[in-house]
């Protein structure tokens, strides 16, 4: 593909809008610049045990210092990887001490939510891990993880990981984590705690989740960094148990094996830090425009409903349910009218299936295909909120006759 024509993609012939901030974020100036400093620079291997790769290897421990002060843990708990998805395997193959299917839901050393990406679920599927209910509001249903709980006990059954999410990716509902972690430790003491983290560290002080879980991950792309890198927080007793997912070299501490991507590693350190200090003064932004988009849709269809609005939730995460219009005929409207939305996961992106989201919290297939996602982010204005609902309604109104 030619410069020009990456760059035809990317203008669209003309001003679009992007409200899809889940599934990736653009990145900051100052990354770019780092990223282009470096990428321009003859850097070494940092593995390397000559004068300039031991130059690299500080550069590359400072990096993982200044993300240690933002993820609220220590230095040596952080493992770098390639992104969310990576972190999130790792820490359901690597902390549950099983790489093989298990046979029968309930055998499995592990419990998840219904509600987790696909990056948790489908490993946690593949070894019969016992998924917990949702309650139709997105909030994950306490009674019935107490209920699975209690089932194991009575069986004297295994219970190594137990994985919540910390804030939903479709509906912004964050996940009452601090509960399940005091009901998951009063019945199984040593079961370890993970919590994705993906969409929460943009979006939410994340301290109270860091202090809770025993494993976190992290993927760059979601708050200004490049894509590609991510990282798994693992506390000391989560270490001791953690079996690698990656094996090879001696990188990461002998964790992950192969190379650290340098460049891309410095740039979520520098994102993570503008994220952090910019962050109360962008929520407040943020919130300002959920606002302005939940007061312009009265105006447009009154049946129109934000799911989950009603729990405890992120202001720039809007699962919008439009009743009698389906998600991706809407999307492909607001598309032609130079607007970027998403109908959930960019993960699940085609597939054509409703969310599994969607489907946890008890909606039928027709309702779950009846929404479109739109996620805001630094980058947006009001203005952009304002032409979002013209063209949203005029694409209603088109879909409707």
């Amino acid at each position: 593909m030619k410069d020009a024509d990456i760059h035809h993609a990317f203008d669209g012939g003309g001003k679009r809008i992007y409200f899809d901030h889940c599934a990736t974020t653009p990145m900051y100036e100052e990354v770019k610049d780092l990223l282009g400093s470096w990428l321009r620079s003859d850097f070494k291997n940092p593995s390397g045990l000559y004068k300039t790769s031991r130059i690299l290897r500080r550069s590359l421990d400072d990096a993982r210092e200044e993300l240690a002060k933002e993820f609220f843990c220590r230095d040596t708990d952080i493992i770098f990887t390639s992104g969310g998805t990576e972190s999130d395997n790792a820490a359901i193959y690597g902390l549950s001490g099983s790489r093989e299917s298990s046979v029968g839901e309930g055998l499995s050393p592990v419990i998840v939510s219904g509600i987790e990406h696909e990056a948790i679920l489908r490993p946690a599927q593949f070894l019969g891990a016992s998924v917990v209910n949702t309650h139709p509001n997105g909030s994950l249903d306490l009674d019935h993880l107490e209920d699975l709980l209690k089932l194991r006990k009575s069986a004297d059954t295994v219970l190594k990981l137990v994985s919540i999410m910390a804030v939903n990716n479709e509906t912004g509902v964050i996940q009452p984590l601090s509960e399940a972690a005091d009901l998951v430790r009063s019945y199984f003491p040593d079961a370890f705690i993970h919590s994705d983290c993906v969409q929460a560290f943009s979006s939410r002080d994340i301290a109270e989740t860091a202090a809770l879980a025993d494993a976190l991950s992290f993927s760059a792309h979601k708050f200004g960094g490049p894509i590609g890198v991510g990282a798994l927080v693992l506390k000391k007793q989560a270490r001791k148990s953690f079996i690698p997912f990656m094996r090879g070299g001696q990188q990461e501490r002998g964790y992950r094996a192969g190379t650290e991507n340098l460049p891309a590693i410095l740039g979520m350190a520098k994102a993570a830090s503008l994220c952090a200090t910019g962050k109360e003064t962008e929520l407040k932004n943020l919130t300002l425009l959920a606002e302005r988009l939940l007061t312009g849709l009265k105006s447009i269809d009154s049946n129109i409903s934000v799911v989950g609005r009603d729990s405890a939730k992120v202001a720039h995460i809007m699962l919008l349910h439009i009743p009698d219009i389906r998600g991706e005929e809407l999307c492909y409207l607001l598309d032609v009218e130079g607007i970027e939305v998403s109908t959930g996961s960019a993960c699940a992106a085609g597939a054509r299936e409703p969310s599994h989201v969607l489907l946890s919290m008890g909606w039928g297939t027709k309702e779950a295909k009846e929404v479109i996602r739109v996620s805001f982010g630094r980058t947006n204005t009001e203005a952009e909120v304002d032409e979002f609902l013209r063209k949203l309604q005029k694409a209603v109104r088109a879909l409707r006759a």
